[in-house]
């Protein structure tokens, strides 16, 4: 059977056309797709309630009586890679959470760009993630900034990053195990050209 053949047959075994329910609702494939999309928006909706605390170390804070608080001015002036990697960390998990959010959304639906956004947002997580992992451990294994780092980043810093690097990274692993299989691809190329 060719890949046009198969995609005719599973666009014409959806119920999602017609009211009517078919087998293929209940196809563990597809089941494990909307699954990984109840995941997408529950992370992605995590990520976007935390987003204040991902800023909160550019608030200088104000006293009764100032107006204007400059949220940036001082990291800013400042400027230091630490500095610089917290915004840009802050920045881009703001985008990566709207991204799986949404995502999450369009999975869930079957829809072909709920998929691809969950993708792209895992190839993303594990580029950022390594990146991360390489900003904040590098300096531990540099013998000349190593006793630095050591007062700065205590042992429980260093484990919670650890924790949040590899767990972003794993639930990207497994975004891609899942949707990348091939009953999984097959569907959702079927859709996007249906």
């Amino acid at each position: 059977m060719t890949l046009e053949q198969e995609q005719k047959k599973i666009i014409s075994k959806r119920s999602v056309i017609t009211e009517e329910v078919t087998d293929a609702d209940y196809d563990p494939e597809l089941r494990s797709a909307q699954a990984m999309g109840a995941l997408a928006l529950l992370f992605g909706m995590l990520g976007l309630c935390l987003l204040p605390f991902g800023f909160i170390r550019f608030h200088p804070g104000s006293f009764t009586g100032r107006a204007f608080v400059d949220y940036l001015g001082t990291p800013l002036r400042a400027t230091t890679s630490n500095a610089l990697w917290m915004l840009s960390s802050a920045i881009a998990g703001s985008g990566l959470a709207l991204i799986l959010f949404i995502g999450g959304i369009g999975l869930i639906r079957l829809k072909w760009w709920g998929r691809a956004l969950v993708l792209a947002w895992s190839v993303l997580t594990i580029i950022f993630g390594g990146a991360g992992a390489y900003f904040f451990y590098a300096p531990w294994l540099a013998p000349a900034t190593r006793d630095q780092f050591a007062e700065v980043r205590g042992v429980i810093d260093s484990l919670v990053i650890f924790w949040g690097v590899g767990s972003g990274m794993l639930l990207a692993l497994g975004f891609l195990a899942v949707l990348t299989r091939r009953n999984i691809a097959t569907y959702f190329r079927a859709r996007r050209t249906a």
